[in-house]
Protein backbone atom coordinates (compact mmCIF):
# COMPACT_ATOMS: atom_id res chain seq x y z
CA UNK A 1 0.00 0.00 0.00
CA UNK A 2 1.43 3.38 -1.01
CA UNK A 3 2.31 5.93 1.63
CA UNK A 4 -0.02 8.94 1.92
CA UNK A 5 1.17 12.51 2.47
CA UNK A 6 0.48 12.42 6.20
CA UNK A 7 2.32 9.11 6.60
CA UNK A 8 5.24 10.57 4.64
CA UNK A 9 5.29 13.65 6.89
CA UNK A 10 5.13 11.45 9.99
CA UNK A 11 8.11 9.40 8.85
CA UNK A 12 10.12 12.48 7.89
CA UNK A 13 9.43 14.17 11.23
CA UNK A 14 10.70 11.10 13.10
CA UNK A 15 13.80 10.91 10.92
CA UNK A 16 14.51 14.61 11.44
CA UNK A 17 14.08 14.40 15.21
CA UNK A 18 16.37 11.37 15.41
CA UNK A 19 19.03 13.03 13.25
CA UNK A 20 18.92 16.28 15.21
CA UNK A 21 19.02 14.40 18.51
CA UNK A 22 22.20 12.64 17.41
CA UNK A 23 23.71 16.09 16.95
CA UNK A 24 22.73 17.08 20.48
CA UNK A 25 19.47 18.92 19.69
CA UNK A 26 16.79 17.20 21.75
CA UNK A 27 13.99 19.62 20.88
CA UNK A 28 13.23 21.19 17.50
CA UNK A 29 10.77 23.69 16.10
CA UNK A 30 8.59 22.87 13.13
CA UNK A 31 10.85 25.06 11.00
CA UNK A 32 13.94 23.19 12.24
CA UNK A 33 12.38 19.92 11.14
CA UNK A 34 11.37 21.23 7.72
CA UNK A 35 14.85 22.68 7.19
CA UNK A 36 16.33 19.23 7.85
CA UNK A 37 13.82 17.62 5.48
CA UNK A 38 14.67 20.11 2.71
CA UNK A 39 18.37 19.48 3.17
CA UNK A 40 18.18 15.70 3.41
CA UNK A 41 14.93 14.58 1.73
CA UNK A 42 14.46 17.29 -0.86
CA UNK A 43 12.24 15.27 -3.22
CA UNK A 44 9.78 14.39 -0.46
CA UNK A 45 9.81 17.89 1.04
CA UNK A 46 7.68 19.15 -1.86
CA UNK A 47 4.95 16.67 -0.94
CA UNK A 48 4.54 17.81 2.66
CA UNK A 49 5.80 21.38 3.00
CA UNK A 50 2.49 23.13 2.29
CA UNK A 51 0.65 21.30 5.10
CA UNK A 52 3.63 20.73 7.39
CA UNK A 53 2.19 22.63 10.36
CA UNK A 54 -1.14 20.84 10.04
CA UNK A 55 0.59 17.47 9.81
CA UNK A 56 2.66 18.19 12.94
CA UNK A 57 -0.47 19.08 14.89
CA UNK A 58 -2.10 15.85 13.77
CA UNK A 59 0.96 13.86 14.88
CA UNK A 60 0.49 15.05 18.45
CA UNK A 61 -2.77 13.04 18.58
CA UNK A 62 -1.24 10.03 16.83
CA UNK A 63 0.60 7.63 19.19
CA UNK A 64 2.27 5.94 16.22
CA UNK A 65 3.98 9.17 15.20
CA UNK A 66 6.30 9.20 18.24
CA UNK A 67 6.23 12.98 17.89
CA UNK A 68 5.37 14.84 21.07
CA UNK A 69 5.74 18.14 22.85
CA UNK A 70 7.22 18.77 26.25
CA UNK A 71 4.73 20.35 28.66
CA UNK A 72 5.42 24.07 28.83
CA UNK A 73 7.63 24.08 25.71
CA UNK A 74 7.13 25.09 22.07
CA UNK A 75 9.40 22.58 20.33
CA UNK A 76 8.82 18.98 19.24
CA UNK A 77 10.53 15.93 20.74
CA UNK A 78 10.44 12.17 20.30
CA UNK A 79 7.77 10.68 22.54
CA UNK A 80 10.27 8.23 24.01
CA UNK A 81 12.15 11.14 25.57
CA UNK A 82 11.27 11.65 29.27
CA UNK A 83 8.99 14.62 29.67
CA UNK A 84 9.69 17.43 32.10
CA UNK A 85 7.23 18.79 34.62
CA UNK A 86 5.30 21.86 33.44
CA UNK A 87 7.02 25.09 34.34
CA UNK A 88 4.97 27.27 36.62
CA UNK A 89 5.38 30.96 35.91
CA UNK A 90 3.87 34.16 37.16
CA UNK A 91 0.90 35.89 35.57
CA UNK A 92 1.46 38.22 32.63
CA UNK A 93 1.78 41.94 33.04
CA UNK A 94 -0.96 44.21 31.74
CA UNK A 95 -2.57 43.13 28.43
CA UNK A 96 -0.96 44.40 25.25
CA UNK A 97 -2.79 47.56 24.10
CA UNK A 98 -4.88 47.23 20.97
CA UNK A 99 -5.61 50.04 18.55
CA UNK A 100 -8.78 50.80 16.59
CA UNK A 101 -11.62 48.26 16.22
CA UNK A 102 -11.08 48.05 12.46
CA UNK A 103 -7.38 47.34 12.88
CA UNK A 104 -8.18 44.85 15.63
CA UNK A 105 -10.47 42.94 13.28
CA UNK A 106 -7.76 42.77 10.62
CA UNK A 107 -5.33 41.44 13.20
CA UNK A 108 -7.81 38.82 14.37
CA UNK A 109 -8.04 37.63 10.78
CA UNK A 110 -4.41 36.51 11.05
CA UNK A 111 -5.64 33.86 13.50
CA UNK A 112 -8.43 32.44 11.35
CA UNK A 113 -6.20 30.52 8.94
CA UNK A 114 -4.28 29.00 11.86
CA UNK A 115 -7.47 27.83 13.52
CA UNK A 116 -8.85 26.41 10.27
CA UNK A 117 -5.59 24.53 9.82
CA UNK A 118 -5.87 23.22 13.38
CA UNK A 119 -9.36 21.90 12.62
CA UNK A 120 -8.08 20.27 9.44
CA UNK A 121 -5.50 18.44 11.53
CA UNK A 122 -8.48 17.11 13.52
CA UNK A 123 -9.91 15.78 10.24
CA UNK A 124 -12.52 18.49 9.65
CA UNK A 125 -13.02 20.37 6.40
CA UNK A 126 -12.51 23.93 7.58
CA UNK A 127 -12.55 27.49 6.29
CA UNK A 128 -12.39 31.13 7.35
CA UNK A 129 -16.06 32.19 7.40
CA UNK A 130 -15.57 35.61 8.99
CA UNK A 131 -16.85 37.42 5.91
CA UNK A 132 -20.20 35.59 5.92
CA UNK A 133 -22.85 38.05 7.07
CA UNK A 134 -26.10 36.12 6.63
CA UNK A 135 -26.30 34.64 10.10
CA UNK A 136 -27.58 37.74 11.85
CA UNK A 137 -26.39 38.97 15.25
CA UNK A 138 -23.80 36.61 16.74
CA UNK A 139 -24.57 34.09 14.03
CA UNK A 140 -21.43 34.35 11.88
CA UNK A 141 -18.51 32.34 13.32
CA UNK A 142 -14.98 33.26 12.33
CA UNK A 143 -14.09 29.67 11.42
CA UNK A 144 -16.35 26.72 10.67
CA UNK A 145 -15.39 23.08 10.35
CA UNK A 146 -17.49 20.28 8.86
CA UNK A 147 -17.00 16.55 9.19
CA UNK A 148 -19.06 14.21 6.99
CA UNK A 149 -19.39 10.49 7.51
CA UNK A 150 -21.74 7.79 6.32
CA UNK A 151 -23.98 5.80 8.63
CA UNK A 152 -26.05 2.72 7.94
CA UNK A 153 -27.83 2.60 4.57
CA UNK A 154 -25.33 5.19 3.26
CA UNK A 155 -27.02 7.95 5.27
CA UNK A 156 -24.84 11.07 5.35
CA UNK A 157 -24.17 12.44 8.83
CA UNK A 158 -22.68 15.89 9.39
CA UNK A 159 -20.94 17.38 12.41
CA UNK A 160 -20.46 21.15 12.45
CA UNK A 161 -17.97 22.95 14.70
CA UNK A 162 -17.60 26.73 15.09
CA UNK A 163 -14.78 28.93 16.39
CA UNK A 164 -15.15 32.50 17.61
CA UNK A 165 -11.66 34.04 17.74
CA UNK A 166 -10.46 37.16 19.52
CA UNK A 167 -7.08 38.85 19.39
CA UNK A 168 -6.59 38.61 23.18
CA UNK A 169 -8.50 37.52 26.27
CA UNK A 170 -9.46 41.14 26.98
CA UNK A 171 -13.15 41.46 27.98
CA UNK A 172 -13.55 37.70 27.66
CA UNK A 173 -16.60 37.58 29.96
CA UNK A 174 -18.61 39.46 27.34
CA UNK A 175 -17.22 38.14 24.05
CA UNK A 176 -17.29 34.54 25.31
CA UNK A 177 -21.05 34.55 24.76
CA UNK A 178 -20.58 35.02 21.03
CA UNK A 179 -19.21 31.47 21.04
CA UNK A 180 -22.07 30.31 23.27
CA UNK A 181 -24.58 31.73 20.80
CA UNK A 182 -23.18 29.51 18.05
CA UNK A 183 -24.40 26.41 19.84
CA UNK A 184 -27.85 27.02 18.41
CA UNK A 185 -26.57 25.75 15.02
CA UNK A 186 -23.16 24.14 15.78
CA UNK A 187 -22.68 20.70 17.32
CA UNK A 188 -19.47 21.93 18.98
CA UNK A 189 -18.41 25.51 19.67
CA UNK A 190 -15.05 27.02 20.62
CA UNK A 191 -13.90 30.35 22.03
CA UNK A 192 -10.32 31.15 20.94
CA UNK A 193 -7.78 33.90 21.62
CA UNK A 194 -4.06 34.51 21.20
CA UNK A 195 -1.68 34.86 24.13
CA UNK A 196 1.97 35.86 24.34
CA UNK A 197 4.09 33.83 26.72
CA UNK A 198 7.64 32.51 27.00
CA UNK A 199 6.11 29.15 27.89
CA UNK A 200 2.73 27.88 26.61
CA UNK A 201 1.30 27.42 30.10
CA UNK A 202 -2.28 28.18 31.19
CA UNK A 203 -0.91 29.29 34.56
CA UNK A 204 0.11 32.54 32.86
CA UNK A 205 -3.41 33.37 31.68
CA UNK A 206 -5.14 35.75 34.11
CA UNK A 207 -8.45 34.42 35.44
CA UNK A 208 -7.99 31.15 33.59
CA UNK A 209 -9.80 29.13 36.25
CA UNK A 210 -12.89 31.30 35.91
CA UNK A 211 -12.66 31.12 32.12
CA UNK A 212 -12.48 27.34 32.33
CA UNK A 213 -15.53 27.36 34.62
CA UNK A 214 -17.41 29.25 31.90
CA UNK A 215 -16.34 26.64 29.36
CA UNK A 216 -17.57 23.84 31.60
CA UNK A 217 -20.86 25.55 32.46
CA UNK A 218 -21.77 26.49 28.90
CA UNK A 219 -20.16 23.43 27.25
CA UNK A 220 -17.94 25.58 25.03
CA UNK A 221 -14.37 24.59 24.19
CA UNK A 222 -11.45 26.97 24.77
CA UNK A 223 -8.52 27.30 22.36
CA UNK A 224 -5.43 29.35 23.18
CA UNK A 225 -3.05 30.35 20.40
CA UNK A 226 0.21 30.57 22.33
CA UNK A 227 3.13 32.44 20.79
CA UNK A 228 6.36 34.08 21.88
CA UNK A 229 5.82 37.50 23.54
CA UNK A 230 7.64 39.41 20.78
CA UNK A 231 5.50 37.78 18.11
CA UNK A 232 2.33 38.52 20.07
CA UNK A 233 3.38 42.13 20.55
CA UNK A 234 3.95 42.40 16.80
CA UNK A 235 0.52 40.91 16.11
CA UNK A 236 -1.14 43.43 18.42
CA UNK A 237 0.88 46.54 17.59
CA UNK A 238 2.63 46.49 14.20
CA UNK A 239 0.97 47.59 10.94
CA UNK A 240 -0.67 44.66 9.20
CA UNK A 241 1.91 44.40 6.43
CA UNK A 242 4.75 44.19 8.97
CA UNK A 243 3.34 41.41 11.14
CA UNK A 244 5.52 38.29 10.77
CA UNK A 245 3.89 35.23 9.24
CA UNK A 246 1.99 33.05 11.69
CA UNK A 247 1.88 29.30 11.21
CA UNK A 248 1.46 26.16 13.28
CA UNK A 249 5.25 25.97 13.20
CA UNK A 250 5.82 29.14 15.25
CA UNK A 251 2.66 29.19 17.38
CA UNK A 252 1.00 26.52 19.48
CA UNK A 253 -2.77 26.01 19.40
CA UNK A 254 -3.85 24.34 22.63
CA UNK A 255 -7.31 22.98 23.39
CA UNK A 256 -7.28 23.89 27.07
CA UNK A 257 -10.92 22.93 27.51
CA UNK A 258 -12.81 20.53 25.21
CA UNK A 259 -15.84 21.44 23.14
CA UNK A 260 -18.62 19.12 24.27
CA UNK A 261 -20.76 17.65 21.50
CA UNK A 262 -24.38 18.81 21.71
CA UNK A 263 -25.92 17.70 18.40
CA UNK A 264 -28.39 20.21 17.00
CA UNK A 265 -31.47 19.27 14.95
CA UNK A 266 -30.48 18.37 11.40
CA UNK A 267 -32.83 20.97 9.91
CA UNK A 268 -31.18 23.81 11.86
CA UNK A 269 -27.68 22.65 10.92
CA UNK A 270 -28.65 22.30 7.26
CA UNK A 271 -30.23 25.76 7.19
CA UNK A 272 -27.00 27.29 8.54
CA UNK A 273 -24.93 25.40 5.96
CA UNK A 274 -27.18 26.55 3.12
CA UNK A 275 -27.93 30.12 4.17
CA UNK A 276 -24.71 31.21 5.89
CA UNK A 277 -22.04 29.05 4.24
CA UNK A 278 -23.85 29.10 0.88
CA UNK A 279 -23.34 25.35 0.45
CA UNK A 280 -26.34 23.88 -1.36
CA UNK A 281 -25.27 20.58 -2.93
CA UNK A 282 -23.50 17.41 -1.84
CA UNK A 283 -20.69 18.27 -4.25
CA UNK A 284 -20.23 21.70 -2.66
CA UNK A 285 -20.32 20.11 0.78
CA UNK A 286 -17.50 17.71 -0.04
CA UNK A 287 -15.45 20.57 -1.54
CA UNK A 288 -16.00 22.88 1.43
CA UNK A 289 -12.75 24.32 2.72
CA UNK A 290 -10.68 23.09 -0.22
Amino acid sequence: MSEGKYETARRLAREALLALKEKGQDRATGQDLMTWVKQNRIAESYLVEKSWGSFLTRMLDDPESQVSREPGKYGYVLATQPEQDPIQVAEDDKPVPIDSPTSKTRREQRLYGLLAEWLEAKEYQADDTSQAKKGGAWGNPDVVGIRCFEGFSSTLHIELVSIEAKLTDLNWRRVFFEAVSHKRFADRAYFAFSFGSQEPAVSRIPEFQELRDYGEKYRVGILVVFMEPDLHKALCELPGNKIPDLSLENVRVEEVWPAISDPVPAAIRERFIREVLDVNTIQQLHKYGS
